[in-house]
């Protein structure tokens, strides 16, 4: 019992001794799919009014690759959005063509959410400076580390920095607070999750956008995990094939 308690105490002093960083490497480590196929509702709140859009998605490689095909409402079905490493394209068949997302356009509304392309971006962990608050955040009993992440570049970047708040105890993001150019709270996301195959996944995830009074909801619907899915699926002539 001794040495049990030794062990435990180790763990918890070397757990409280990790820095920002590590944290987010942890984060990093953590055991993902190496594809994800799912269908999704997204809810949009504004102004005592609900926009309900369905769509499929298709991603591998942790997000870097990525096909969304829009199925409702009416107007939105058949348009489609395609990222891979961050290099974005939307397909709009009511104008036959597709367009290319160029950076400054990222920081505009996706498909009429409080979502922006930007939040689409996967972050490269060497791209940020990473600082642990010295307090502990607690959401639902959940005891939190809390990391701000701010970009080495922030010419490239709508937001000046991220509050991410990590689960202790499998170092999953449960709360992050995105601020403005002028460091102010633009948005807030909050995650839950559900697991599969002993992995934590993303079941529905909240983004409030703080300046507008505005939020939006993402449902996982369902999903299947490593499928058979080749990264040359992700071209952008398959925009245009809605899977069945």
């Amino acid at each position: 019992m001794k040495i049990l308690f030794l062990s435990l105490l180790g763990f918890l002093l070397t757990a409280t001794n990790l820095t920002g960083y590590e944290i987010v490497k942890s984060f990093n480590n953590n055991n993902k799919p190496n594809n994800i196929k799912s269908y999704l509702t997204m809810k949009s709140h504004k102004n005592g009014k609900i926009r309900t859009s369905k769509f499929i998605s298709w991603s591998k490689n942790n997000g870097e690759l990525q096909l969304m095909w829009f199925i409702e409402p009416r107007q939105y079905k058949g348009m489609s959005f395609l990222n891979i490493n961050n290099n974005m394209t939307m397909w709009v068949p009511a104008y036959k063509k597709t367009r290319k997302v160029s950076p400054k356009n990222k920081k505009k509304s996706f498909m009429n959410s409080d979502l922006t392309y930007a939040d689409f971006d996967v972050r490269d962990i060497n791209m940020y400076t990473y600082k642990k608050s010295s307090k502990f955040g607690v959401i639902d009993s959940m005891e939190c580390y809390i990391v701000i992440s701010t970009p080495k570049d922030l010419s490239k970047e709508i937001y000046s920095k991220h509050e991410t708040w990590f689960s202790v105890k499998d170092f999953v993001p449960i709360k992050e607070i995105s601020f403005d150019k002028n460091g102010e709270v633009f948005k807030e996301k909050i995650f839950s999750y559900s697991q599969k195959d002993g992995m934590d996944l993303v079941k529905t995830l909240t983004i409030r956008n703080i300046q507008k009074g505005t939020y939006t909801t993402l449902f996982i619907d369902s999903i299947k995990l490593n499928t058979e899915l080749d990264k040359s699926y992700f071209k952008e002539i398959n925009l245009k094939r809605i899977p069945k």
